[in-house]
């Protein structure tokens, strides 16, 4: 079991940096954006279930690279009595790493590439930074009874083996996009005002085609009737010139 008291740590940290998304500059797309619930939850499940694996992989699996005091806290864990809580030293790694990866995750969620492509907003990373900042001095220096202290060694993998999952949960996201744009319905990106725009510019060029059209179609027949004129003129001076030799 996973003590409830680390679910609402966890909340309150990152409430505080939610609240700075909204400092954050954004590049606008160069047509209007269409968001539909079933695209949202798509790459909701897609991270979410990427992020279950993720910590289920450090759970399962973390022994194979942490430390031998993780080893020791994950064997005492898993061969333990079930339905008690975990070993505290299992534990406090698996809230670090859920602290970590929901943290930078933002850096994610906030572009449609690679979290390192765009630079966020000053208040955004500052957020992101002092509430980590303040989660791994805890864990390293003042750990208490809720939480071990953990060897700065094994800080250091759970911070890589997040950013490693970081770029994996960026391929993901895209590739999610990439089959939404694909799947999604014509109707969804269908803008009446797009289109009724669209419309207008057609309808302009071809009046002003017709007007081109008319135009040059004036002035040939002008040009035929200056030619005209003139061919008129000589054969009447032609015919005026022969009475007069007669």
């Amino acid at each position: 079991r996973f003590k409830a008291l680390y679910i609402i740590l966890l909340a309150l940290f990152h409430d505080l940096q939610i609240v700075t998304i909204a400092y954050d500059k954004q590049v606008a797309s160069p047509f209007p954006e269409t968001p539909t619930v079933v695209g949202l939850l798509m790459q909701s499940y897609a991270m979410g279930i990427l992020m279950f694996a993720q910590t289920m992989g450090l759970m399962m699996y973390g022994y194979l690279f942490m430390s031998e005091t993780f080893y020791e806290s994950w064997y005492t864990s898993m061969h333990g009595p079930s339905g008690v809580e975990m070993d505290t030293y299992l534990e406090t790694a698996i809230f670090l790493q859920i602290s970590n990866s929901s943290a930078i995750l933002i850096l994610s969620a906030r572009t449609v590439n690679f979290f390192f492509t765009t630079t966020p907003a000053w208040q955004l990373l500052f957020s992101t930074a002092l509430g980590q900042i303040i989660v791994n001095v805890w864990i390293i220096f003042f750990a208490g009874r809720l939480i071990d202290k953990m060897h700065v060694s094994d800080v250091a993998l759970v911070w890589l083996y997040d950013l490693i999952w970081l770029l994996i949960l960026d391929i993901v996201k895209m590739c999610a996009e990439k089959l939404w744009d694909k799947i999604k319905p014509w109707e969804i990106e269908h803008n009446p005002a797009l289109a009724a725009k669209a419309q207008a510019k057609r309808v302009s060029r071809r009046i002003n085609n017709s007007l081109r059209i008319s135009q040059n179609m004036g002035d040939a027949k002008k040009v035929v009737s200056r030619k005209s004129g003139r061919k008129s003129v000589n054969l009447t001076a032609e015919v005026a010139g022969s009475g007069n030799g007669n």
